[in-house]
């Protein structure tokens, strides 16, 4: 089949995984990877676990070089906005952005500010022509929980028995593990570890019982990056709600176990409290990512690095990335836009070559407003792109097809699949990735879990 030739580019196991399975029919029932036991809070999607794929995909040497050259390269570039394209000027980012007023974002942006930290999952189509992004998100990022499937799959006999035939050792690159390394290696050197310890908090939205089991297996893991890192620090890592956290006399404690806290973690939609943001522009605490989430995570940061691709504000290194990782995106606007050397009105571009591209709103979650011209009606298409100009704050992009994986499907199957790709950066590291996937030619050809996407996992070989 086609997509057994496409896992080729993945990594010889993954080539191998399709033709072993493709040899007993046996080999392709459905896993499935939920049956243990698992913390109630995993239950993310109307009281269920997001559906998991049965395989894993094997990712290789060369492949995973693309990966990180795609996730950190192109994150750089996000971090650099506001100096290469808008020289700092204050007043021209607050325009943009849409701030009232620019003392805010000099606020933001002056140091600490949180860039050089920064946390965010980048969604990638792996297309015939490479990795290229769809999304960058900062903040409240997800895709973590992935990390305790991992030994469903490690252990599972099919999976087991497979990579024994074959003499392979499989890796999984836990994002946890790689977040903490991160904070740990950032704080190095400033007030922050001056007294030798290192406390973490991870801000969640709520607290719940059900997450006890989950607190201390992170504080297990963390203790264990901590002492393998040869710091000689010391430290926790909790757990806790913005509630839980208090400043007193400049320092930030979490107040039921009498802790200071030396860095925090925000995987929470709420807005970082004040004291807590006093604290850290005093660099009495690490804050990831805080308030620059509002600049960081505006989806028409693509749509500036599209539209600036080749500008010598970048290097010709940096425009090799932006041409290679980032699909044609642009604001929808009345004005012109040159596509494939053509010049013409945005407007009528969209509505002329309406299958080649995606329109989306700015600030939509959960593939929320996303339309597929090649999946509108003409008329619809046509009335969309003309509210999305009158309205604003909205997008266009470049559609950008996946390669035709083959994954398990049914009972007892496999199907080509569409694919998009979530990788983590943290700071100027690739901390893992995770997949969500969908029977190609089905749904409405937005992947999304919250969607219905099944989630896969990646095994580096």
């Amino acid at each position: 089949m086609k997509g057994a030739a496409v896992a080729a580019h993945l990594s010889p196991a993954a080539e191998s995984f399709l033709a072993w399975v493709a040899r007993e029919p046996d080999r392709q029932r459905h896993i499935d990877h939920l049956a243990g036991e698992y913390p109630d809070w995993l239950r993310v999607h109307g009281g269920k676990f997001y559906p998991l794929q049965s395989w894993p995909t094997f990712v290789g040497a060369a492949k995973l070089a693309e990966i990180e050259r795609a996730t950190v390269e192109l994150t750089r570039l996000v971090r650099a906005i506001p100096e290469r394209l808008f020289d700092n000027d204050h007043r021209r980012i607050a325009a943009y952005y849409g701030f009232r007023h620019e003392a805010l974002i000099s606020l933001l942006l002056e140091p600490p500010n949180a860039l050089d930290g920064m946390l965010v999952r980048n969604d990638y189509v792996d297309s015939p022509s490479g990795m290229q992004c769809v999304e960058v998100n900062a903040g409240q990022i997800g895709g973590w929980q992935l990390r305790y499937f991992e030994q469903s799959y490690r252990t599972h006999p099919l999976i087991v028995e497979f990579l024994a035939e074959e003499g392979l050792e499989a890796c999984y690159r836990d994002p946890v593990a790689s977040l903490v390394q991160h904070v740990i290696a950032h704080n190095l050197g400033k007030p922050t570890t001056a007294g030798g310890a290192l406390n973490v908090v991870i801000v969640v939205p709520q607290l719940g019982a059900a997450m006890a089991h989950s607190r201390g297996e992170l504080d297990s893991v963390y203790r264990g990056v901590l002492a393998a890192s040869g710091t000689g620090l010391t430290g926790t890592l909790l757990l806790a709600t913005f509630a839980d956290l208090s400043v007193r006399e400049g320092q930030v404690w979490h107040a039921a176990e009498r802790l200071p806290v030396h860095a925090v973690v925000e995987l929470s939609p709420q807005q970082t409290p004040e004291p807590i943001f006093r604290c850290f522009k005093a660099g009495r605490v690490s804050l990831y990512n805080g308030p620059i989430n509002t600049l960081a995570g505006d989806k028409r940061n693509l749509a500036l690095l599209s539209e600036h691709a080749e500008s010598p504000v970048f290097t010709a290194a940096e425009r090799a990335v932006l041409r290679d990782c980032l699909p044609w995106t642009r604001l929808v606007a009345a004005g012109p836009a040159t596509w494939r050397g053509v010049t013409m009105p945005l407007p009528e571009l969209l509505i002329a070559e309406r299958e080649d591209f995606v329109v989306k709103p700015c600030f939509g979650t959960q593939g929320q407003g996303v339309v597929l011209g090649s999946l509108a009606a003409p008329e619809a298409w046509s009335r969309l792109v003309h509210r999305a100009v009158a309205q604003g704050g909205w997008l266009a992009q470049e559609r950008i097809d996946s390669r035709p994986y083959l994954y398990q499907l049914g009972n007892r199957g496999q199907a080509v699949h569409d694919v998009v790709w979530g990788t983590f950066c943290f700071g100027d590291t690739y901390g893992g990735g995770f997949l969500r996937m969908v029977p190609h030619g089905t749904g409405d050809g937005i992947i999304n879990a919250a969607r219905g996407a099944e989630e896969g996992i990646l095994l580096e070989v």
